[in-house]
């Protein structure tokens, strides 16, 4: 039985989740209506665009999904969802996070490599991130990201476990049939 302190405590932590999404998400509209059109059309604007939207759904799974098990509510229910294979949070919760979470990784590589071609070619810049180039290196980016998670979307007998680390939770696979 969970106590009245710590369902006061999940009703605050889950609204203001909602409310900081709510904040964000009214702020970059603020700021694509009042913004200049020509400075943000850039290779690093559109592959930053993209590791922002897989860090917001890897955050906001990692909170629902990991920390609010820690706080004991619902505890039966994550039990039972951790030890099936077959259930919704190791069928789609979990690879859809792992996937944010290697597309925004490799997102990273990407914008370190345009800011790196910024600072060491900056007459060629222009031309080496240009629309189509910046296009094809998401492309990339999302499908090497697919590939890197494919192996828990489509196997069975498996359920992913996540550890603590520093970016917040690394998913895995564990053979659970041996």
């Amino acid at each position: 039985m969970v106590s009245v302190a710590v369902e006061a405590f999940i009703k605050i932590c889950v609204e203001l989740s909602v409310l900081t999404f709510a904040v964000s998400l009214l702020t970059c509209l603020v700021c694509q209506l009042i913004r200049k059109k020509e400075g943000f059309d850039t290779g690093f604007f559109r592959v930053f665009l993209v590791c922002a939207v897989c860090d917001c759904v890897c955050n906001y799974i990692v909170c629902f999904v990991c920390h609010f098990p820690n706080t004991g509510a619902s505890s039966e229910f994550f039990n039972q969802q951790l030890l099936s294979p077959s259930t919704f949070l190791c069928t789609y919760i979990y690879p859809i996070a792992g996937f944010g979470s290697r597309v925004s990784f490799i997102g990273q590589m990407v914008i370190a490599a345009n800011r790196f071609t910024a600072i060491y070619f900056p007459l060629k810049h222009q031309k080496i991130w240009k629309p189509q180039s910046t296009n094809l290196i998401i492309c990339l980016n999302l499908f090497t990201g697919f590939l890197l998670q494919s192996p828990s979307i489509f196997t069975t007998g498996y359920y992913v476990a996540g550890y603590n680390c520093a970016y917040g939770m690394a998913f895995g696979t564990i053979n659970v049939n041996e």
